[in-house]
């Protein structure tokens, strides 16, 4: 009978390293699943940057271009202001 039983328990030993290696083999995919996924997501991100920056100097050229617009329309209202003002001189 203590034989039986120091069978059996070895066979528990035996069994919960075994479920032990599983688990450690999972957790080696697992690490390797992460780590492609944080090098997409990095991949990703940098790309979206860099895109976003592009936008951004994009974004600036127009404001500028935008901005001269304006003032050459406020030169050319002066502009006509001035003629005005001496059409009703006359």
């Amino acid at each position: 009978m203590v034989l039986a039983e120091e069978q059996r328990a070895m066979e528990r030993a035996i069994a919960a390293e075994r479920g032990l290696e599983v688990v450690k083999a999972r957790q080696v995919e697992t690490k390797a699943g992460l780590r492609t996924s944080l090098a997409n997501t990095k991949a990703a991100l940098q790309e979206s940057l860099v895109a976003l920056e592009s936008e951004q100097s994009t974004l600036a050229s127009e404001r500028s271009a935008l901005e001269l617009a304006r003032k050459a329309l406020e030169s050319e209202r002066k502009a006509r202001s001035v003629v005005d003002q001496e059409v009703l001189a006359l």
